[in-house]
């Protein structure tokens, strides 16, 4: 069961991570990702709420999935660019 002030920590994270993935923030969006991931891990370990610190492990676990998605994404694209590069100078 939640205290009070762990609902509305768990409150105002689940609006962070939704807000989050809805921005289109400019930058690397895995590196981010990662940031957020570290940052859930450090506050998993500082609270003694066992059910704040599963919420804090779980947001960590989706950063890390943004993340390494972001990543790939980031990669195909930049390989699609070479790729697009090479074409053009073998023509």
């Amino acid at each position: 069961m939640f205290h009070a002030g762990a609902v509305d920590a768990r409150c105002a994270l689940e609006r962070e991570v939704v807000m989050q993935g809805r921005e289109g923030v400019m930058g690397d969006r895995a590196q981010d990702a990662w940031e957020k991931a570290a940052a859930c891990e450090k506050h998993a370990q500082r609270t003694s709420d066992a059910g704040l610190k599963a919420l804090f492990l779980k947001f960590r676990d989706a950063w890390i999935l943004f993340g390494n998605e972001a990543q790939l994404d980031e990669d195909a694209n930049e390989n699609e660019e070479r790729q697009k590069k090479r074409a053009g100078e073998k023509r």
